[in-house]
């Protein structure tokens, strides 16, 4: 007869974990490079993408792009995008400071 082991409520808990800190690059990037430039930083950040905000420009043919990234990818991935995209100009990179409303237990 096997014996039946039963977690405490305590172990089944999960541990908060604090989120990984954030970084935005701004670009401005000629709007037929578009494509490209969704598919390079996709590829190259994988789960480290938060997200990619695409608006159109004042400058004519050109979009501004919001990149936001975990914090240890992000120069990384400026460089990357400077060697393998022509027509990019990186706007600033700020660190995102995020505001929990409660703490963690």
């Amino acid at each position: 007869m096997q014996a039946q082991v039963f977690k405490s409520a305590q172990s089944r808990r999960r541990v908060p974990t604090l989120p990984p800190e954030l970084c935005v690059i701004t670009i401005l990037v000629a709007t037929p490079m578009m494509t490209m430039l969704r598919h390079q930083v996709s590829t190259f950040t994988g789960d480290a993408l938060q997200f990619i905000r695409v608006e159109p420009s004042e400058h004519a043919g050109h979009s501004s792009v919001v990149i936001c990234v975990t914090k240890n990818i992000a120069e990384a991935l400026t460089e990357h995008l400077m060697e393998n995209i022509s027509e990019l100009q990186i706007g600033r990179r700020a660190d995102v400071v995020l505001r929990a409303n409660r703490r963690l237990r």
